[in-house]
């Protein structure tokens, strides 16, 4: 394995990646997964015209495999390729079909079956069969596959186990899709366990090597989560020289995340120092809120709730065309409008839409939809008329390269299905509720 992602550029340069349909009847399993290999590292590397490459790859080694039925695989190198296939998620139908040709393979017998699970989703099972069978003792390129699906497996019990195996796809595949993927599930774990040390570092490695993945956009979602609930103990400048690698336009697309999620979350000062990031640099004027977009001055405005005159706060609200946003922003300007009015001015508010969760029903869907018990009706409108849902469609905010082949933007739904069905949207209306009530008792005491 170390070898292959040494020479895989080499390899590539010389020869072709796929060969001539021609050829494919005449190729040993074995070496159709060495070519499924070479597809994966370029991947790796950011060639996203790989992925069809690889989509293609795998439905032609099934087929091969599937043949198998009828006539049986033999040699080392073609069992372990056999096992490669299934832990790079091949077909279960087909890895159980070949299973019986594993008899007298005690190890493989076990990995296969394993994974086997591992396909049917029985990550549980998989962990038991699998935990015995250990990848580092395992010399072929079987052992960093091994070593990745046994440290995705649910094992609620050993965190540190999960860790170690990341580790050891990671040492057994350097520079490799395995790594990557090794990469990403340790970054996911670490902000799970809140371990703020490991979680800077293994999001450094990840930007410096593989940013570039069609699968970044994962790494993205894991690292602003991981930000954001490890605040207190992440600074500014960890969160820099994470990101002072990154290309500009990659960077910008990760702090709007930041800022969009600290604003969800109610994180004003990582707010703020996301927001500072975004501006630019101080040239000593002010003219920074004429350098941000319609998206930077929206989060903005959220943060500067309870610090100011509330009536200002509802003009720079105004300020901003809704047509430049997306749908989840629009619907968390029109939440915050709407708030403010009920708070600040009650007697203007004229619910338009209703901001209650659905509830779930059973048999027959509900006709109608009420605002739940203890919820204030809300507005997507804006005061002065304009109809926020009736904006034209906007433009989403453009997004790292890497991200658009695995995370494609999602759109998102109308803002009345958002305030009633995003619990984060739920979270942060609470939350900005609870700000402007405080902002309009303080106004009121100094009055």
């Amino acid at each position: 394995m170390r070898l292959r992602s040494m020479a895989v550029a080499v390899v590539l340069m010389a020869t072709p990646v796929v060969p001539a349909v021609a050829d494919i009847g005449n190729l040993e399993p074995y070496q159709l997964m060495r070519t499924l290999q070479m597809v994966q590292d370029r991947i790796a590397s950011g060639d996203h015209a790989a992925m069809p490459m690889q989509r293609k790859l795998m439905a032609l080694i099934d087929d091969r495999f599937s043949k198998g039925t009828r006539e049986p695989v033999s040699g080392e190198r073609n069992l372990d390729a056999f096992l490669i296939y299934a832990m790079s998620g091949g077909n279960a139908e087909t890895v159980s079909a070949i299973m019986p040709q594993l008899a007298g393979h005690e190890t493989r017998q076990k990995i296969a079956l394993g994974t086997l699970h591992y396909l049917r989703g029985q990550t549980r099972s998989a962990a038991k069969i699998l935990m015995d069978v250990n990848p580092m003792h395992i010399e072929s390129d079987v052992g960093a596959y091994l070593a990745l699906v046994r440290g995705s497996l649910i094992n609620d019990s050993d965190v540190k186990d999960l860790v170690r195996n990341l580790n050891y796809a990671r040492l057994l595949a350097p520079g490799t899709l395995v790594e990557e993927s090794a990469l990403r599930r340790l970054l996911a774990l670490y902000g799970r366990a809140r371990d703020a040390e490991r979680f800077v570092r293994t999001s450094e490695i990840y930007a410096r090597r593989f940013l570039r993945s069609p699968f970044a956009g994962q790494f993205a979602d894991a690292f602003v989560s991981g930000i954001v609930a490890m605040d207190a103990r992440i600074g500014e400048n960890e969160i820099r020289e994470i990101t002072e690698t990154i290309p500009d336009k990659y960077r910008k697309a990760l702090y709007m995340r930041l800022a969009r999620l600290a604003t969800l979350e109610g994180k004003t000062k990582l707010l703020a120092r996301t927001l500072d990031v975004l501006r630019g640099p101080d040239t000593g004027q002010d003219d920074k809120p004429a350098t941000m977009d319609e998206r930077s001055r929206l989060y903005a405005a959220i943060a500067s709730i309870g610090d100011g005159d509330s009536e200002a706060l509802k003009q720079e609200l105004l300020k901003i065309d809704p047509a430049r946003l997306p749908k989840e922003d629009r619907a968390i300007l029109s939440a915050t409008l709407a708030l403010h009015e009920a708070i600040v001015d009650p007697s203007a508010a004229k619910p338009r839409q209703i901001a209650a969760k659905p509830v779930k029903t059973k048999g027959k869907a509900a006709k109608s939809r009420k605002p739940a018990k203890g919820k204030r009706p809300m507005r997507t409108v804006y005061p002065d008329g304009r109809n926020l849902s009736a904006a034209p469609e906007a433009q989403p905010e453009p997004t790292p390269d890497p991200t658009a082949e695995e995370q494609p933007v999602q759109m998102a739904p109308e803002p009345k299905e958002i305030l009633e069905e995003d619990d984060d949207l739920q979270d942060f209306m609470a939350d900005i509720r609870g700000r402007l009530n405080d902002a309009e008792d303080t106004g009121s005491e100094t009055k």
